[in-house]
């Protein structure tokens, strides 16, 4: 079973014009190039134990991913691109693992780059964030 962002990764390359390492990442926002996505885990809540079977467990996961854009329409596009393409997934096989559902939390929320890499700082880049929430099958 791989991480979330690296079959989210997968799925967006299959499906979308993404290419992994030169404008969508998964864990590390690089320092170039300054266009790109951004694929982080993150965490929501305990896995559930299914009693009812020999022990099938669901992950409830949540991904955040950032947009980096030096123009602010651009960015805008590209998060309602991966809006579009993963809310309201569900049913779906990824690298062999079951999807019950993705479904977007929240955004695109805009952030402030004051904690970000200095080439934000120094580009004024606009920096997006989009968080799904997620729930697979995990055995």
């Amino acid at each position: 079973m791989k991480a979330i962002t690296v079959d989210i990764k997968d799925y967006l390359i299959a499906n979308t014009d993404y290419v992994f390492g030169t404008d969508l990442f998964v864990s590390k926002l690089p320092g170039t190039p300054v266009n790109c996505i951004v694929l982080f885990n993150t965490s929501v809540a305990e896995p559930e134990k299914v009693l009812e079977d020999n022990g099938t467990e669901i992950e409830n996961g949540m991904i955040q991913v950032i947009i980096r854009n030096t123009n602010y329409e651009t960015a805008y596009v590209e998060a309602y691109n991966i809006k579009n393409c993963l809310d309201d997934l569900h049913g779906v096989t990824i690298n062999g693992t079951d999807y019950m559902y993705i479904t977007l939390s929240n955004g695109p929320n805009e952030l402030d780059d004051s904690g970000m890499l200095e080439v934000n700082k120094k580009t004024g880049v606009t920096l997006l964030s989009l968080n799904f929430r997620i729930k697979r099958i995990i055995n």
